[in-house]
């Protein structure tokens, strides 16, 4: 007969045990949840650093150690940037995004370690491979982004990128008023001077009007709720693949990427460190000390001419969550200083509103009004005006 103190005995050493397992897993989650982001800022800042010292005009964004490469537009030898980011130790691989390559091309996989099993809901892709009149919707709800078996870029005939606040057309389309259309709607979304051409004309293509309107629908829908994308049509339909600035602009795209019957693949934005909003300032900067922001004397209205511009600098200032975007404006010594400063205030008020009505969150951006405080001056010490009539950027991680 088996002792009653030697079964408890047993009983609590196995208790025991599964608590000491139960405390490993846990351990282990929490780590996971901890360290996964910081190990993927600390790779994309690595990564992009590599990209800008080359000269190359893309961004990786990372999930773990598995990054994707979006590029402002076609790259001549993209399996050479893609080679630049995967040199970064710790990178496991690099995907292409279908807006660094020719739409006719297959995006090449870094297949070194088979990519991370996606947690979203899973859906078939279209299974027609005809040129389609009118593409079926794959996607569940209009708030949930959604992945699909395969990739839906894949062999695109046209694709429209966007990267922070400028659209680049490149691939195949049938007719000129097809890439008319195209050209029309992404003007209107960001501006003409955003806007690069890459489009050739080929009678055989089998995209029709539906199509190209459903394009021209993403195309107007991209730039408010998202930092950077691609949408376009191939053998499986219209696709649209991005990321998004928050929730509710996840919803908003979803909702015109459902209407349109488009597959869609969206990300959330990656949450900036200090090194990420150092390069953010550089970058805000860099666009207005090439086309500075011009106002009338007197006026805080920002000129009309400029909306590409803001279309750029909103694009930029929407790069990372977790950062603040303070406007700043400055002017010149003329007149009465208080009156400078109040004017200073509400043009960099001018810009900031600007910006929001661009989709850069409120909470994510402040104006300051600094008057004639910091004037620019030549090498002998006396004002230059018009370089002292300003609004500059400074950026900052959130508390």
């Amino acid at each position: 007969m088996t002792n009653p103190a030697h079964q408890d005995d047993g009983r609590s050493r196995r208790a025991v045990v599964r608590v000491g397992m139960l405390a490993l897993v846990v351990l282990f989650v929490v780590g996971a949840v901890v360290m996964v982001p910081t190990i993927q800022r600390d790779l994309g800042k690595k990564a992009n650093a590599q990209l800008v010292e080359a000269g190359i005009d893309a961004r990786i964004d990372f999930h773990g150690q598995d990054g994707t490469l979006r590029c402002a537009r076609r790259l001549d030898d993209p399996e050479s940037a893609r080679a630049i980011a995967h040199e970064v130790d710790g990178v496991r691989s690099v995907t292409l995004d279908v807006s660094c390559v020719a739409p006719t091309e297959t995006l090449p996989i870094d297949t070194t370690v088979p990519p991370p099993v996606p947690t979203s809901t899973t859906v078939a892709p279209p299974t027609n491979t005809a040129a389609p009149s009118t593409a079926t919707s794959t996607t569940t709800t209009a708030a949930t982004a959604t992945t699909v078996a395969v990739d839906p870029t894949a062999d695109s005939v046209v694709a429209i990128g966007l990267i922070e606040g400028r659209f680049n057309l490149s691939g195949r389309l049938a007719t000129s008023a097809q890439r008319a259309a195209l050209i029309d709607a992404a003007a209107a979304a960001v501006g003409a001077d955003n806007v690069t051409d890459e489009v050739t004309l080929d009678s055989g293509v089998g995209i029709d009007a539906d199509a190209v309107a459903g394009l021209a629908t993403l195309v107007a829908a991209m730039p408010l709720p998202l930092v950077d994308g691609v949408v376009g049509w191939g053998p499986n339909g219209l696709y649209a693949t991005g990321v998004y600035v928050d929730d509710a602009a996840r919803d908003q795209f979803q909702t015109a990427a459902t209407d349109a019957g488009a597959t869609t693949r969206l990300v959330a934005r990656p949450i900036a460190t200090a090194a990420d909003a150092a390069i953010v300032q550089q970058d805000l900067n860099a666009l207005v000390a090439d086309e500075p922001f011009v106002f009338g004397k007197g006026s805080t209205d920002v000129s009309p001419d400029q909306q590409a511009l803001l279309h750029r600098v909103a694009g930029t200032a929407k790069r990372f969550a977790g950062m603040v975007v303070e406007v700043q404006g400055h002017t010149d010594s003329e007149g009465d200083a208080g009156r400078n400063l109040t004017l200073s205030e509400q043009r960099a008020k001018a810009v900031a509103d600007a910006m929001i009505a661009l989709g850069v969150p409120s909470a994510n951006i402040t104006s300051k009004g600094f008057g004639e405080t910091d004037l620019i001056t030549d090498d002998n010490g006396v004002e230059i005006p018009e370089k002292s009539r300003r609004v500059v950027f400074g950026v900052s991680v959130s508390n």
